[in-house]
């Protein structure tokens, strides 16, 4: 999940995370804050949005930054893919 808010719109985020964990999906996170926003941002990701085996959670503070935390997320999620226990 990528985003630069809390959810306000649609259903509550912890509600359709726990749905993907519950179909052993892992959700990870790829926030774009700065500022104070950060600190908040983290938190609600980690409290709402992120969740399974692994999860983590990327950081970006401006738009060069997104781009390479994107990367970083997509890489490590392919990798995790050819683990052998990964579903």
């Amino acid at each position: 999940m990528v985003a630069d808010g809390v959810s306000n719109i649609g259903r509550c985020a912890r509600v359709d995370r726990n749905v993907a964990m519950a179909r052993g999906i892992t959700v990870n996170g790829l926030i774009m804050a700065h500022g104070p926003a950060i600190e908040l941002m983290t938190r609600y990701f980690r409290r709402e949005v992120i969740g399974g085996a692994a999860s983590f959670l990327e950081l970006s503070t401006n738009n060069e930054q997104f781009t390479n935390a994107m990367l970083r997320k997509m890489l490590l999620e392919m990798s995790r893919l050819r683990e052998p226990n990964s579903t």
